[in-house]
């Protein structure tokens, strides 16, 4: 995955979090630390440090999808932090459950299904849900948390609009098809009928473009 993009060098802690903002401050402070409390050896079913990548990637798509958009910069960050979180389920349940995780991983491989569908099978609940419902323990906005619970299935939206978890969802498919990451067999697919009804498909193009650049640069 490409660096993110190149920042100017600040001298304090104070001149970084008046430069990049308190939310995405907040954001990265957030992300760092779940990710580290993971060792690869216990998250045996799949690459951490690719799902790490991906969760980055996710979360940079989000917020060029949702600046394309024109959001308002508080969406922009809600976005930026749901996409960085939206699989932090796939940790809980990766080292809480390993061998029935790494038992989901191998059927979906096999039988080329969504990972989500096979954990619902198997957990009667998402790796979505259970993220979601961790991040309502945590205090969230409700608003992070659709996104992260609905990333897969924006259709399940309370209301018909652009909302971070549509950002998300669009965010997640990009990410994984431009960085062929494997953490999720097969890759997910964008909801098209859905992003019609919103009246979003045709930004569809100029959203990918966006996102693209934002990987490269």
């Amino acid at each position: 995955m490409s660096a993110p993009e190149a920042q100017p060098i600040l001298s304090s802690p104070t001149e970084a979090a008046i430069y990049l903002g308190l939310n995405t401050i907040r954001s990265l402070a957030l992300s760092v630390g779940i990710f580290s409390q993971y060792d690869q050896k216990i998250c045996k079913s799949f690459s951490l440090d690719a799902l790490s990548r991906h969760s980055w990637t996710t979360g940079l798509m989000a917020r060029r999808v949702a600046q394309t958009e024109r959001q308002a910069a508080k969406t922009i960050e809600q976005c930026f932090l749901a996409g960085m979180l939206h699989d932090v389920g796939q940790l809980v349940l990766a080292s809480e459950l390993q061998e029935e995780y790494a038992a989901v991983i191998a059927r979906a491989k096999t039988e080329n299904l969504p990972v989500w569908r096979v954990e619902e099978e198997f957990f009667g609940a998402t790796h979505a849900d259970v993220g979601a419902y961790l991040l309502a323990l945590w205090g969230l906005p409700n608003i992070i948390i659709e996104a992260v619970a609905l990333h897969h299935q924006p259709a399940r939206c309370a209301v018909a609009r652009f909302s971070p978890a549509v950002a998300v969802h669009a965010a997640d498919v990009f990410a994984h098809e431009f960085a062929g990451t494997n953490t999720e067999v097969p890759p997910p697919q964008l909801d098209a009928a859905y992003l019609t009804t919103l009246g979003l498909a045709g930004n569809i193009g100029t959203w990918r473009a966006d996102c693209r650049e934002a990987m490269e640069n």
